[in-house]
């Protein structure tokens, strides 16, 4: 009686060290019989699922359990460890019966028998849903940094190119102003001096917004009507959109509202609205398409005209560079653009274009 109470002692001894360490690691067993349809949990299994130890577990709960698409991944790997002996171990994202959503790393594989045939499958759950945020976040970190570092070298390019041209510039008419004796031909000097002056200081006042573009992007976003949006831009155009005849055709309803900082959102709208009247195609009234909508929890907005259109094999990936015109329109300054560019691009998202010479263009802002 004695060694029969020490065994049971010691059975339940193991069994605590067992669940403890299950506990502890955040890990559980299971097995599943193909004969009788029953699957076995252990403790920490059910703890992951969130469910008490009287509830009867079975492969369809088990399953049903799982987001898709990982519920749809999990299903094809259990019919393939069944049929052709294949194991598997997958990151998948569970909803316990409390409705919280987790990360778990689901491990399974084919139980053989003794005649070589496949009587079941056997694996373990492990709770990784901290260790995952983290490493998800660690890398979309890396990801912003790495666009951050692009932003950098672009800006670092743009400084020393336009800076440079300017410098160039200057110390050719300085020098151009002393060596010459004519007072005439120092006044024509003196006025490019002045214009470049101007210049000069208008490049200043650019790249000083690119600076602010970057450090006013932790500025609070609030939900903004794009609507309200549209309406401040028309207000502001109206005096040229009458003189043109421009027809604005905006439908937000696929997406009304969006999360952002209110100055970008106002200049983005300007910039790309005015742009549409601006390379307007001299044989028609500009008529300009606004959408907006949601697709894969982003959204997008889409400005379309009818316009001169662009030659994009032609213009590659200067169409967004500062200072870059393709028309010739004796408005264009070429900065609208690149401003939108870095305003999307600092808040996380892309913008790009579609355009046809003589047609028009489509520009898509994807916040």
């Amino acid at each position: 009686m004695e060694k029969l109470n020490n065994l049971t002692a010691e059975i339940r001894k193991n069994e605590l060290v067992s669940n403890e360490t299950e506990k502890m690691a955040r890990i559980g067993g299971w097995e599943y019989d193909l004969a009788t349809e029953k699957i076995y949990w252990s403790r920490e299994v059910y703890a992951i699922y969130g469910l008490s130890l009287d509830v009867d577990p079975d492969i369809l709960l088990a399953v049903d359990a799982y987001l898709e698409p990982y519920k749809h991944q999990l299903q094809v790997a259990i019919q393939r460890a069944i049929e052709d002996g294949e194991s598997y171990e997958f990151e998948l994202q569970l909803r316990q019966a409390s409705g919280k959503v987790l990360w778990v790393r689901a491990l399974g594989k084919p139980v053989i028998a003794e005649d070589g045939a496949i009587c079941g499958l056997r694996g373990t759950l492990q709770d990784i849903d901290e260790e995952k945020k983290k490493q998800i976040q660690l890398q979309q970190s890396v990801i912003i940094i790495s666009e951050q570092n692009k932003r950098l070298l672009n800006f670092a390019h743009i400084v020393s190119h336009n800076l440079r041209s300017h410098s160039g510039n200057l110390k050719t008419l300085l020098e151009l102003i002393r060596v010459t004796t004519d007072q005439e031909e120092r006044e024509v000097f003196i006025g490019y001096l002045n214009k470049l002056s101007d210049s000069l200081g208008q490049t200043i006042e650019h790249l000083a917004d690119v600076i602010k573009i970057q450090t006013e992007i932790k500025t609070t976003r609030k939900a903004i009507q794009l609507e309200d949006v549209l309406d401040d831009t028309i207000s502001i155009l109206a005096p040229t959109l009458d003189e043109t005849n421009a027809i604005i055709d905006a439908d937000f309803t696929g997406a009304p509202e969006i999360e952002y900082v209110q100055a970008y959102i106002e200049s983005i709208m300007l910039n790309l609205v005015s742009n549409a009247v601006k390379y307007r195609h001299p044989d028609r009234a500009p008529e300009i398409l606004i959408r907006s909508f949601s697709k894969n929890g982003k959204t997008i907005m889409t400005v379309a005209d009818n316009g001169l259109g662009i030659d994009l094999v032609k213009v590659g990936d200067h169409l967004f560079g500062m200072y870059q015109t393709f028309h010739e329109n004796k408005d264009a300054r070429g900065i609208g653009l690149f401003i939108t560019k870095n305003q999307v691009e600092a808040m996380g998202g892309t913008v790009s274009v579609e355009s046809t010479p003589d047609k028009g263009s489509v520009f898509i802002v994807e916040f």
